[in-house]
């Protein structure tokens, strides 16, 4: 039974800014709608106090070493708290995109080869003069030395032994790639390998110090177009809004966090790269009480680049989440509820209680652009989309399968409603879906349910967030267009 309108709290900001603004200014409020002159807590000043904080510094990922309350005001958070989640998020998006061939507007046979690095790096374009940058280093004075004046002797099975003077003396030097000098010297997990024959380099092949400094090995291409670009044409640009739900459970660390939101912040770099201009929100979706809550704020904006470490520290970092994300959400429930609701509560991450509210939410963000208060440049509700792993495990590579299906269902569902001709992706969606050894009537399935959720409508009889009895039925229209095509390829 779906629930009345008066269980839901939604709200919606155009920044992360705002949202704490208006947090801060609701603490102030009591729950007759009167301003006080002091900020309280419904939950209680110690779930937001220091003594918490450093009691409970591995759960909000805190360094006691260090000045908390610096550590948790997001005004001055610049990185992630977890560095090596982000060095993975960057492997796998990698390694997926490397394999994917989106249909429909994101189809590569509509990308140009170019030489502007804002587009998307074509391996196979880059590969075939691809070649590791050399370095050379004295193992025995641990220095590099100029190449200008190594000298090599011929071995047997084709192997060289490399020497340098320094001084006057003789020494052996190592043929190594540009980078690894400074990765074993600061990355103590690096591992030393023979990449090819005489030619050594690490695993990894990138590090972020804990200060934040970038360590990598160096390539170089002898190609100059080795990146893929969407030519400019006519016609109206098309827009994309994606929701991540903010947080996550109480065992849920920053690893399994940014594992939640690596499909979303995939989708939205591939869309951007092919001309689809796309908003991402953080989405605070939350059972409290008896309501359950759906406030929304802009984690990146249209056209910008996917910076995934702001977005990922409004989304998902665990110092964020459990303390400025609570703390302002029970501010804004204070001021515009007059609600006693704690701004914790149970993260809702999918199922009926999320379809069911992100539905009327998506009326609501609709109602609220019609009166000027909402920016978003979206026009069809079916492209407000939520997304990200509903169970994720605490690790990256735990969740890498799960994060390919998640990636693979939201862009699938972007592809469609976008689509004039849904006909050409669908049969792309099939194909790819066949060749990673899906059966047809689990493909069917998928696509089917995925098309009911992105064209569901709430009638006006049920709800005052309900679609107009003509928008409702243009959706009913194009979702039984697609459905019927699906049918048809997939009989």
């Amino acid at each position: 039974m779906a629930k009345a309108d008066s269980a839901y709290q939604f709200g919606m900001w155009d920044s992360i800014d705002a949202f704490i603004d208006e947090g801060q200014e609701g603490l102030y409020y009591d729950l007759q709608g009167n301003r006080t002159n002091t900020q309280t807590f419904n939950a209680g000043q110690s779930e937001y106090d220091i003594v918490n904080l450093r009691d409970n510094s591995s759960w909000y990922e805190v360094d006691t070493s260090l000045p908390l309350e610096g550590q948790v005001n997001l005004r001055t958070m610049t990185r992630y708290v977890n560095q090596s989640a982000i060095d993975e998020f960057r492997r796998i998006a990698e390694n997926i995109t490397q394999k994917i061939d989106l249909g429909g507007v994101l189809e590569k046979d509509r990308l140009k080869a170019s030489e502007d690095p804002s587009g998307i790096f074509s391996f196979g374009l880059a590969s075939p003069s691809l070649y590791r940058v050399v370095e050379w280093y004295v193992i025995e004075l641990d220095i590099l030395v100029d190449g200008s004046f190594v000298e090599g002797i011929d071995m047997p099975n084709n192997r060289k032994n490399f020497y340098t003077y320094v001084d006057g003396k003789q020494y052996n030097v190592r043929r190594q790639q540009k980078g690894t000098f400074d990765m074993l010297k600061n990355n103590p997990n690096a591992q030393l390998i023979e990449a090819s024959a005489d030619m050594f380099a690490t695993k990894p092949s990138t590090y972020v110090s804990p200060t934040g400094e970038t360590f990598r090995l160096k390539f170089a291409t002898k190609a100059k177009k080795i990146y893929l670009v969407r030519p400019k044409k006519g016609g109206a640009p098309q827009y994309i809004d994606l929701f991540i739900i903010a947080g996550g459970l109480a065992d849920l660390n920053s690893e399994g966090m940014m594992a939640k939101i690596t499909p979303v912040l995939m989708l939205a770099n591939q869309l951007e790269q092919a001309g689809v201009k796309t908003r991402i929100y953080g989405l605070r979706a939350y059972t409290v009480g008896r309501n359950d809550a759906f406030f929304s704020w802009v984690a990146k904006e249209y056209g910008a680049p996917v910076d995934a470490q702001q977005v990922a520290i409004v989304t998902g970092d665990p110092r964020f989440f459990r303390w400025s994300m609570w703390q302002n959400t029970e501010g804004i429930m204070k001021k515009r509820f007059q609600s006693s609701n704690t701004g914790y509560g149970a993260t809702i991450y999918g199922g009926t209680s999320l379809s069911e509210g992100f539905l009327r939410y998506k009326n609501y963000l609709m109602q609220e652009k019609q009166k000027g208060l909402l920016k978003t440049k979206v026009a069809d509700k079916a492209l407000f989309i939520t997304g990200g792993l509903s169970s994720p495990s605490n690790t990256m590579s735990g969740n890498e399968q799960a994060i390919e299906e998640e990636f693979y269902r939201i862009s699938d569902i972007a592809e469609l409603a976008l689509a004039e001709k849904p006909d050409k992706a669908i049969r792309r969606i099939v194909q790819r879906e066949r060749g990673r050894g899906i059966n047809d009537f689990t493909i069917k399935n998928r696509l089917i349910r995925s098309m009911n959720e992105a064209f569901l409508t709430v009638p006006q009889s049920q709800s005052r967030y309900f679609n107009p009895p003509e928008e409702a039925k243009k959706m009913f229209e194009r979702e039984e267009k697609i459905i019927n095509q699906i049918n048809q390829i997939l009989p």
